[in-house]
């Protein structure tokens, strides 16, 4: 028997990747070449994004239920206030940040797991992969586990050395830069805002202040030239923010610190046959923004369902799995570019110019600092290149679907498991008794059928097939989501298709519901039409 799918790497990314192939039945090896659970600070922030579509995939997770809420950016300019960026007024049920030490997210990761009864295999070594036809053989440089070594899929999220990066054959684009970051954790006497992160930009440097627990505060200093691992910088972190700022007094020692060199670095692909990259071994960013972690784990939640859907036999061919490297790529490469340039404005690199000015306080930014900085700060703009010859919507996330995800998460029916989630809102009604349901039903798609959202009465009236499951779901969300979410699905559509991930995959109406299969046909096993 070949085991189904080894995940090498058990970081976010990789704990992730693991966690949702599990909610979909999907036997998954983890393996971790250290021994013990990261002890580590590291990445803070968990972006809305990552979370809105880890709502979809994993239904009342508690990732995240204990960190520290964070909805707002302020920014300042040689002590200057200059903008502040707010979360709060977007439209989404998730709009802060969450900022807790990566291990703490490890952590929530690891409880998920062992919830599925998926445990990681520690101080197990990948140093070699080799593709041979549909397989990928594996060779361990220590295996205390006695794992076997041939796998039909390997996912490489074992960080900026990835052994399976190699058997991708794909190449780090890198671009430095002549500076670096100190960070550590500490303790702090202040009375900055502690529902904030605090960006104080100097023409010589700049420093980030992000509230971690209690009076527990994460700071960050640039420093221009070549990092030195073997000095120790905090004392040059603290004068340079007593020196700079006067409302940050520091009490005591460092809980935790860091040095980091300054770079962006991404794949111009992610897949090759069976073998898959994620996280660090396709992108390596500067932490400015927090775009790293979240990226990963964006990556991995992309991954994980289309991989269920070809190991369950829902997807056709290779379609499906192909677009992972396709749509993640574009966004790390985006991403990159973004974050770039975010870099640049703020180490004062960048000094004049239509991107410095769209930060001013000036009335003509009013639009582009509520809207739209927002929702690219937190990643809410996501968006794939999913072809659908009309609809705009295609490919991104709506704030509406995400609050309809809300709905589907509390119910008691389990819905992950080989599930195309497909729901008809506002359908329309008829009055014509003899007229049947719209009704298709997809192959391996369990219970879940496309139907115009009617009553569980009117269902079991006009088909006594419709499954029980399905009905229950359908009325679930017409009578979970409020007026306003209402009133924007409509202004789409009467017909949306969701992906697992929380990306609209097609939209249309009713009267296009043969179009809108043969779509779908494009990708998934599709009867009784």
């Amino acid at each position: 028997m070949i085991n189904n799918v080894l995940v090498v790497g058990a970081g976010p990314v990789g704990l992730t990747t693991a966690l949702c192939l599990a909610r979909y039945k999907v036997p998954v090896t983890l393996v971790e070449q250290n021994a013990e659970l990261n002890d580590q600070s590291k990445a803070l922030a968990l972006s809305p994004v990552a979370l809105t579509q880890l709502d979809h995939l994993i239904p009342n997770h508690e990732i995240g239920n204990n960190a520290k809420s964070v909805s707002c950016m302020e920014i300042s300019y040689q002590n200057q206030r200059l903008n502040s960026v707010g979360l709060e007024k977007l439209a989404w049920p998730r709009n802060r940040m969450l900022v807790q030490t990566q291990m703490s997210t490890e952590k929530d990761l690891l409880n998920e797991l062992d919830k599925v009864g998926v445990a990681v295999v520690r101080n197990t070594k990948v140093v070699q992969c080799d593709q041979v036809d549909d397989r990928i053989h594996v060779s361990f440089e220590s295996n205390p586990g006695n794992l076997p070594n041939t796998y039909r899929y390997v996912v490489g999220c074992e960080g900026k050395k990835s052994i399976v990066r190699d058997v991708v054959g794909a190449e780090l684009i890198h671009n430095s830069y002549d500076m670096f970051l100190v960070l550590c954790d500490h303790k702090l006497i202040t009375d900055l805002d502690n529902s904030s992160a605090h960006y104080f930009i100097y023409d010589d440097t700049f420093i980030v202040v992000v509230p971690l627990y209690d009076d527990v505060w994460r700071v960050v200093v640039k420093l221009s030239g070549e990092v030195d691992k073997n000095q120790d910088y905090i004392d040059t972190l603290k004068r340079i923010v007593t020196d700079k700022t006067t409302s940050i007094e520091f009490h005591g020692d460092s809980l935790w610190k860091s040095v980091a060199p300054l770079y962006c670095a991404y794949v111009d692909k992610m897949q090759k046959g069976n073998a898959f990259i994620a996280g660090d071994a396709a992108h390596l960013y500067s932490p400015i923004g927090g775009t790293g972690m979240n990226t990963g784990i964006c990556d991995a939640m992309n991954l994980a369902w289309k991989l269920a859907f070809s190991i369950n036999g829902i997807s056709l061919d290779d379609a499906l799995l192909a677009s992972y490297s396709s749509e993640r790529a574009a966004v790390i490469k985006e991403t990159a570019m973004v974050t770039d340039m975010s870099t640049k404005l703020i180490s004062r690199q960048v000094t004049a110019g239509p991107q410095v000015e769209a930060f001013l306080p000036l009335m003509r930014n009013r639009q582009f600092i509520r809207n739209v900085l927002p929702m690219s700060a937190t990643g809410l703009n996501l968006k794939y290149a999913i072809a659908d010859g009309k609809n705009s919507h295609c490919g991104a996330m709506h704030w509406a679907i995400a609050e309809v995800s809300f709905a589907i998460s509390r119910l008691d029916t389990e819905i992950t498991k080989n599930v195309l989630i497909l729901n008809v809102l506002n359908g329309k009604e008829s009055n014509d008794p003899s007229e049947p349901p719209n009704n298709r039903q997809l192959t391996g798609v369990t219970t879940v059928s496309v139907y115009p959202a009617k009553s569980r009465e009117q269902h079991k009236a006009t088909d006594s097939t419709a499954p029980t499951t399905c009905d229950e779901l359908t009325l679930a969300i017409s009578v979970s989501v409020n007026q306003s979410c209402h009133d924007s699905l409509k202004k789409i559509s009467d017909l949306i298709v969701v992906r697992p991930d929380g990306i609209i995959m097609a939209v249309g109406n009713h009267d296009e519901i043969d179009v809108l299969y043969g779509s779908l046909a494009t990708c998934f096993k599709a009867i009784k039409t």
